[in-house]
């Protein structure tokens, strides 16, 4: 197979690149499995990992082809993702919860209008902070925001998806600085955001519409949760979400 001589070459260096330690493909396959979405100052990722990834971009977007997904990389913002692929076998069983869907529309909000007002830096990123976000998902929804512990527990799994970055909060305000990341608008694409909107805009039912099946994780296998709304995003999670 074609795959199986390219992992050849990797390994061995063959048509006069470096050969690749065995060990270190395995590192960047589980990175991306396990981040989904990666920079080169994602936390807790080596960088030698990253420029591994982007240096031999044909072979790992081969390999996770045949997992039926695909590797996006953005020069511009340093970001490399995995996407889902033609097959969505695997992104159909599961669920968001309704904070978590409210979450994701308010931060993808956040970014769209930073995008255009100019606030966002040379690399596409925004600034946003808890306050706003909890004003967001009130103005939304007009439903009370998350309890901030929980807000917290979404927006660390979000961190882990390489969605958003979190600062040192400010413990007198109870303000914890956040950074929307452009990889947010992979896990919330333009599909699901309507979506929600329209789900949004009927009042937020719990049964509106169920997980869509061409969206999240391809390596969770929960049964959906009957109980949660709507349709989630693009998100790669072999460990579960909040």
């Amino acid at each position: 197979m074609l795959e199986l001589d390219e992992v050849r070459d990797l390994l061995e260096g063959r048509r006069g690149n470096a050969p690749v330690d065995k060990n270190d493909v395995e590192i960047a396959i589980q990175a991306l499995l396990t981040h989904q979405i990666i920079y080169p100052d994602t936390g807790l990722l080596r960088r030698d990992t990253y420029d591994l990834i982007r240096r031999h971009s044909l072979f790992f977007e081969r390999y996770f082809g045949a997992m039926g997904m695909g590797l996006t990389i953005e020069p511009a913002t340093g970001m490399v993702a995995l996407v889902r692929g033609q097959n969505r076998y695997g992104w159909q069983f599961n669920r968001l919860k309704k904070d978590e869907t409210l979450t994701l529309l308010a931060l993808r909000l956040v970014l769209d209008e930073g995008l255009r007002a100019g606030l966002a830096d040379e690399t596409g990123r925004v600034e946003t902070n808890t306050d706003e976000i909890f004003d967001r998902i009130r103005a939304l929804a007009k439903v009370e925001p998350p309890a901030q512990s929980r807000l917290e527990e979404i927006l660390k799994w979000l961190r882990k998806r390489g969605a958003v970055l979190l600062h040192e909060p400010d413990r007198i305000e109870r303000i914890t600085p956040v950074t929307v990341l452009p990889g947010l608008r992979i896990l919330v694409d333009d599909s699901f955001a309507t979506s929600v909107i329209k789900w949004v805009e009927l009042g937020a039912p719990d049964d509106f519409f169920a997980w869509n099946a061409g969206q999240r994780d391809p390596t969770d296998e929960s049964e959906p949760d009957s109980s949660n709304p709507p349709a989630g995003p693009h998100a790669v999670n072999s460990e579960g979400h909040p």
